[in-house]
């Protein structure tokens, strides 16, 4: 039976009405999950710079990053701590992680201010892992995850750099060759699955290509029982997986 022409026409009118909404719709309901993400790796940008400049001495470089990191980390509290991207949206934590990153940028900007460097490096020290964790548990997985994944799988390799594995004992060996094959298995993946604008990056695909051919050279150095070898080539590796840290997250 035909729809009467009176009918049809004040359904198409509220169909049209609904979906002007829904292309319309303000920010505050559903917050972009893109936007979302591009704010908060504007604002960590800040965090790894001011937490190099801590590490290193340059206190007033330091100081720089950290008001820009208390800075940008405000306003995305602003934007988003009480209407989180459709993803976060059902997470208990969500607005307590997200308003803690500037409270924790200003708590170590002022320690700086007074002296009390490592006591602003023990505060950023959390940041990283609390914004891993707040995206592992709501499933999503980006770049910058990636990365922190290879950096924190050297670490543990980074650990032979002083307690060099005893070759009589396979055990310990076997150790070190596990940690190296999960070094690797990120720095490839990294490699592999870095976005676009990374990917053409030459300094990122020199540093990757590079890193992962001198950690394979540690397959030959385990196989010799080379420990100075081994320390060498983790010294080589080591400026590079924080520049990665650095540059590219």
């Amino acid at each position: 039976m035909a729809i009467p022409t009176k009918i049809y026409r004040v359904l198409l009118a509220v169909l049209l009405l609904v979906v002007g909404i829904s292309l319309h719709a303000p920010a505050s309901w559903a917050a972009p999950l893109q936007d979302f993400n591009k704010s908060l790796d504007a604002a960590m940008r800040h965090h790894r710079w001011a937490g190099f400049y801590l590490r290193t001495g340059n206190i007033a470089l330091a100081q720089l990053e950290l008001d820009a990191f208390a800075a940008k980390s405000k306003a995305l509290a602003g934007n988003y701590a009480l209407s989180p991207p459709d993803l976060f949206a059902a997470d208990p934590n969500w607005r307590g992680d997200i308003e803690s990153l500037p409270t924790t940028a200003a708590a170590a900007l002022a320690a700086s201010e007074g002296g009390e460097i490592e006591t602003a490096r023990a505060l950023l020290a959390p940041v990283r892992a609390s914004i891993g964790q707040l995206r592992r548990r709501n499933g999503l997985f980006l770049f910058s995850d990636c990365i922190d994944a290879a950096n924190g799988a050297f670490e543990r390799l980074w650990r032979v750099r002083h307690n060099p594995p005893n070759f009589t004992k396979p055990a310990e060996i076997d150790l070190m060759r596990h940690d190296l094959a999960v070094t690797l298995y990120w720095y490839r993946r990294c490699h592999d699955e870095a976005p676009l604008s990374v990917r053409d990056n030459g300094q990122f695909q020199r540093l990757m290509e590079t890193s992962i051919q001198s950690l394979n050279l540690i397959w030959e150095a385990a196989r010799n029982a080379n420990a100075r070898r081994i320390i060498n080539i983790l010294r080589e590796v080591r400026s590079s997986d924080r520049l990665l840290y650095l540059q590219f997250p």
